[in-house]
């Protein structure tokens, strides 16, 4: 019956991906390979302290074959660009955010072979009010080393401007590269910084982490999140908390069902520098192209 339900929603969903891009694409449409798909996920965050947190969220991404990758439709209930998806980190997005279905229409130019430009058009629900926005994200890889160690370096700048709060620029510089400790082993560090309308300041948050694909169906990181802001009020702390989790993420009994299981601990200025622990578990399902699920852990 699973199988049958995934089955039926799965071609429904590939039917409308088939439509939206004839509409773009013209009548041959059909005929396209698509990499565009969908991704429901549900979890639940639980700290020493606080109540179990329940969300969920949905993300959506039709590619236009039709328009030569040129167009994209996006929906989401999550910020696909934070670091900790759900969670307040520095001065970007809350967590109130994230509960806040977004719609956009992207336009993809690629000005290089490492360079690409994305300007998304869009509407979504930010501090308790529907706006309309626009974002431009630029992004340019570095090669650091030969080809065959796939070492790289890549610089992203999203800007946002939204109709009601103002803009927000999100500068992130991301370097990854294998271990010589198995082919598919690497180490990836993550270093942003965000500067809000009508903020102090800038909001700084640093990630460094190991992670190894153990086959295509398991995958585990080790990670440290560390985030503070450049200019804190009067009795706040600039480094205002840290984080180290353990990820592991398995696709089991289907192809499109995966499960995350993440334990956490947590030491936060506000509660000075205790530690707490706490767990996190969510489950994911997939609909249209495949991609890479198991490591994909956005």
């Amino acid at each position: 019956m699973i199988d049958g339900v995934h089955e039926l929603v799965n071609r429904r969903f590939i039917e409308l991906v088939g439509d939206v891009d004839g509409f773009f694409g013209g009548e041959d449409s059909q005929d396209t390979a698509n990499r565009s798909w969908a991704r429901l996920r549900l979890g639940v965050t639980a700290f020493e302290g606080d109540s179990p947190d329940l969300r969920g969220n949905v993300k959506l991404k039709l590619v236009l074959p039709n328009t030569e990758k040129r167009l994209q439709l996006l929906l989401s209930t999550e910020d696909e660009d934070t670091l900790d998806a759900g969670e307040a980190r520095g001065q970007g997005l809350t967590a109130e955010d994230q509960d806040n279905i977004s719609l956009a229409l992207r336009f993809l130019q690629s000005v290089r072979r490492q360079s690409s430009f994305k300007l998304d058009v869009g509407a979504r629900v930010r501090d308790d009010r529907a706006q309309a926005f626009v974002r431009l994200n630029a992004a340019r890889k570095f090669l650091v080393s030969s080809a065959e160690e796939k070492r790289d370096l890549v610089l992203i700048n999203n800007l946002w401007y939204f109709s009601e709060s103002g803009y927000e620029n999100r500068l992130r510089l991301v370097y990854r590269q294998p271990l010589e400790i198995a082919r598919v082993d690497f180490f990836q560090s993550v270093s942003e910084i965000t500067w809000q309308e009508d903020q102090r300041g800038a909001g700084f948050v640093q990630s460094i982490g190991f992670f190894h694909k153990f086959n295509d169906r398991t995958f585990l990181g080790l990670e440290a999140i560390a985030d503070g802001i450049s200019s804190p009020e009067q009795g706040e702390k600039r480094l205002t908390s840290i984080e180290s989790r353990w990820r592991f993420r398995q696709n089991i009994w289907r192809s499109w069902f995966y499960y995350e299981l993440i334990p956490r601990i947590r030491w936060e200025a506000a509660r000075d520098f205790s530690a707490r622990y706490g767990i996190q578990l969510q489950v994911e399902a997939f609909l249209g192209s495949s991609g890479d699920r198991v490591s994909n852990t956005k």
